[in-house]
């Protein structure tokens, strides 16, 4: 299913151009709220530097919160989402309200990044980035929703 979009401005021979390419990447897209896309090559190994798993205890959930957190969290696990963990890592949630005063839950990964081996990657400069661009005449800016959520971490 590709995605409702204005090709209005387009000639035909672009238009056939953006509907393949969205077509090619469908998966990526998410169809509905329960649907949050995949892009299955979008996947990150964290290697450690210590072999034993980091498991730190909870932080309580301040009481008025307590409800909210739980609807929230299996909201996530009826979506598939997320799934309960059988890892031997765990890392505390932390709550924190959104401008809008929607809830949004972070986890402490504190003691987890202290074992991580930094992956450095040069990056690159803008000046070549723009250069990249140039002769172009299409550019386009997709946004994720939730995007932290469709990432698969191994460690």
């Amino acid at each position: 299913m590709v995605p409702s979009l204005d090709l209005s401005g387009l000639t035909v021979k672009q238009r056939e151009v953006v509907t393949r390419m969205l077509k090619e990447e469908n998966a990526a897209f998410s169809r509905d709220d329960f649907d949050q896309g995949c892009v299955p090559d979008l996947q990150m190994r964290i290697h450690v530097s210590d072999p034993r798993p980091s498991a730190e205890n909870y932080a309580s959930i301040p009481r008025p919160l307590y409800k909210e957190v739980k609807d929230y969290l299996q909201d996530l696990i009826n979506r598939g989402w997320v799934t309960r963990s059988k890892s031997n890592y765990s890392s505390p949630v932390v709550c924190v309200r959104k401008r809008d005063g929607t809830l949004r839950l972070c986890i402490d990964y504190r003691e987890l990044n202290r074992k991580t081996i930094d992956d450095r990657q040069p990056i690159p400069k803008i000046q070549d980035i723009l250069d990249g661009l140039a002769g172009n005449s299409w550019f386009s800016t997709l946004g994720t929703t939730r995007g932290l959520w469709r990432k698969k971490a191994n460690i």
